[in-house]
């Protein structure tokens, strides 16, 4: 409370490093400081959700080393969820969808859904659909990483309404053009695309290769990290009349 601030000078992050009782009581009584809920053990868990307030929307962060404990502090709150981001092992998707199972989130805008751990998630695929496989009207962004293609399309059917959609693969040949395009044709409303990973080449179905190009009116952003003829592949089977902004990261030259 003692540093001089000019309101002439832009300032960038401050690092406080001890504050005084005063401010300590008000961070307390104001539920919006609070609604960033990471679950990484069950007495900080317990400790955030005391100050979350009654009707606060939450961003809650779900990592592999959860504990139990904190699921279950969090199950109360699951309506009141807007942002959801799970970055965890195989067991522990089987572990959340079993704890929330017929649970809602009307709230939900944002889902995230990246394992944590190599490998497929292939046994906890109908638990996963049960939760997110049903329609959330309000969910806008979605973050997949190695998941089954039936899951995903299992959770990009009922949201056609997508505005940006995240697909982060870390193994080498994880999806190929027509399988991406069977994806794409469920959320053609998409604003935002970011591909990153393993994407290759290869077509499964030869006549995805002579179909007319698929439409994507709205995207004005497209983020791609991936090999090159990937890249040209996808190019040639989509069309984008309205993109403004364009990423490219090969792992070759085009």
């Amino acid at each position: 409370n003692e540093m001089p601030l000019r309101a002439s000078k832009q300032y960038g992050w401050i690092s406080i490093t001890h504050v005084c009782h005063a401010l300590r009581v008000a961070t307390h009584c104001e539920p919006s400081l609070w609604a960033d809920v990471s679950l990484v053990s069950h007495w900080f868990t317990a400790r955030a959700l005391q100050h979350v307030g009654r009707t606060s929307l939450l961003s809650v962060t779900v990592r592999k080393n959860t504990d139990l404990e904190s699921l279950y502090d969090i199950f109360p709150f699951t309506r009141r969820i807007r942002k959801l981001d799970l970055r965890v092992n195989f067991p522990q998707f089987q572990r959340f969808a079993k704890h929330f199972w017929k649970k809602q989130f009307p709230e939900l805008e944002s889902l995230t859904l990246v394992p944590a751990t190599s490998g497929r998630l292939n046994d906890e695929t109908d638990a996963v659909s049960s939760l997110f496989g049903t329609p959330h009207p309000l969910l806008n962004r979605l973050h997949l990483g190695d998941l089954p293609s039936k899951l995903m399309i299992n959770l990009l059917r009922p949201h056609p309404q997508l505005k940006a959609l995240k697909i982060e693969l870390k193994h080498e040949n994880g999806m190929n053009i027509s399988r991406t395009l069977q994806l794409l044709r469920l959320v053609t409303e998409l604003e935002s695309l970011e591909l990153d990973g393993g994407f290759t080449r290869t077509w499964e179905d030869a006549t995805l290769h002579t179909t007319p190009p698929l439409p994507l009116n709205n995207l004005h952003t497209l983020r791609v990290h991936c090999c090159d003829r990937f890249l040209h592949g996808l190019l040639e089977a989509i069309t984008i009349p309205n993109l403004k902004v364009l990423e490219v990261q090969c792992d070759t030259l085009l």
